[in-house]
């Protein structure tokens, strides 16, 4: 390749990067200035731009298809006599381990009712969830609830890698997927690590981690609060490595 093609093909390089910046910072002014001038509380019109928007807040929501019927006419199965009905199904993953399928009707922007027709196997934790949902015709909270879920179940598979990982001289093991074991038989020792992931306060949920530690004596006292203690202080990953190499050496 001759220096003058190679100048040229350089050359046409920074053109089309210089216009691909200057086409990302005028739609960037666009959407900016749709914000900067609603002035109201409504949610914006566009659909693919409202589900744009929520992509950018929720990385690891993804909208499958959504199909929307209606209105539907008065006197029609389930309608209960309501006029301007609409219902709608949508199928989402939340972090692809999570799939969701559920439907909802409204009536002059007005949610009428809420059905969860299918979810993947964590339905039995979501389930308290679920109900006060359905029962309260609240979606927000429902994907509010469910995006925090699968985001400390992600949470807790990463630590049950990293301990196994740091500790792999020890016999790690994962009994499920709330329990994490570490055994250690030149030292007659077993750490079993608990990460229960509840929903006792609507809608978000809570985490609590516990530990027992054994031994041929039997259970060694106090060290889920002497474990708790160096969480507290080094958050949780650092202080549950700094309890196991303390316990288990």
């Amino acid at each position: 390749m001759s220096s003058a093609t190679r100048d040229q093909l350089i050359a046409s390089r920074d053109a089309l990067l210089a216009e691909y910046k200057e086409r990302l910072r005028s739609v960037q002014n666009i959407r900016s200035s749709k914000l900067a001038h609603k002035y109201d509380a409504l949610p914006l019109l566009d659909y693919p731009e409202r589900l744009q928007y929520m992509q950018e807040f929720y990385p690891l929501l993804k909208v499958q298809s959504i199909q929307k019927k209606g209105p539907i006419a008065p006197g029609t199965p389930h309608t209960s006599g309501h006029h301007n009905r609409y219902i709608t199904n949508v199928t989402l993953a939340i972090d692809d381990s999570l799939s969701i399928a559920l439907q909802y009707s409204t009536e002059n922007s007005r949610l009428l009712d809420l059905t969860i027709t299918q979810i993947s196997h964590h339905r039995l934790d979501l389930d308290p969830l679920i109900q006060y949902c359905e029962r309260t015709h609240n979606l927000s909270f429902f994907l509010l609830g469910c995006y925090e879920y699968t985001r400390l179940c992600k949470s807790r598979a990463c630590l049950w890698s990293n301990l196994a990982t740091a500790f792999g001289y020890l016999t790690p093991t994962v009994r499920s997927k709330s329990c994490f074991q570490l055994s250690s038989r030149k030292a007659s020792l077993l750490l079993k690590i608990r990460f229960i992931i509840s929903f006792d306060h609507l809608p978000f949920p809570s985490s609590t981690v516990s530990v027992d530690l054994e031994s041929d004596a039997g259970t060694t006292p106090h060290a889920n609060e002497v474990c708790s203690a160096l969480i507290k202080e080094y958050g949780l990953e650092h202080g549950l490595t700094e309890f196991i190499k303390a316990v288990m050496a």
